[in-house]
């Protein structure tokens, strides 16, 4: 299982990335000719976790959409075990028992990249951004982002299809 973390303080944006990323998945995978399942329901799942499968690759892509709190961060967990998830794309916060509980599950089992989030890109807190605006556009740089990553690891080890570099970057209004 590869994990992408994408870790940072309350209210930048990790959940909404996740969200986001979700449909960029759909759209690009249907540009490519692939067909992406909401699986879900075929698993006894607590709290707020989506799977995903690409019929045609077979790869199975679990979603966990809170990350806050370590009970949320282990029962994401337990729920990419159970559905034998693939890649699993999990939000946590930068430090604490959810975190820690993340690196503890992928030890020595798993492939983990972690992602930061706006406060790790810019080393600001968020109240320094102008306005709402700048804040939406930032948060569409960091959803592209963990989009090629996740890009990046369908087309190495799941066949993929190739992309313009073009396709990626098409999401202008997330």
């Amino acid at each position: 299982m590869n994990i992408i973390a994408i870790s940072g303080h309350a209210n930048v944006g990790k959940t909404t990335t996740v969200k986001q990323l979700i449909e960029i998945l759909k759209i690009e995978s249907n540009k490519k000719g692939y067909s992406v399942l909401d699986i879900s329901q075929e698993y006894t799942l607590v709290g707020n976790f989506k799977i995903f499968k690409i019929k045609e690759l077979n790869t199975i892509i679990g979603f966990g959409l809170d990350g806050d709190f370590v009970s949320q961060v282990e029962q994401n967990c337990k729920n990419a075990d159970s559905a034998k998830v693939d890649i699993f794309i999990q939000t946590t916060r930068t430090k604490g028992q959810g975190v820690d509980y993340l690196y503890h599950f992928a030890k020595n089992q798993h492939d983990i990249i972690q992602i930061g989030t706006i406060n790790n890109y810019f080393g600001l807190p968020s109240k320094f951004l102008a306005d709402d605006s700048s804040f939406d556009v930032i948060k569409a740089i960091q959803t592209k982002n963990v989009w090629n990553l996740l890009l990046y690891i369908l087309q190495k080890n799941y066949n993929f299809k190739e992309s313009d570099q073009s396709d990626n970057f098409k999401h202008n209004r997330l």
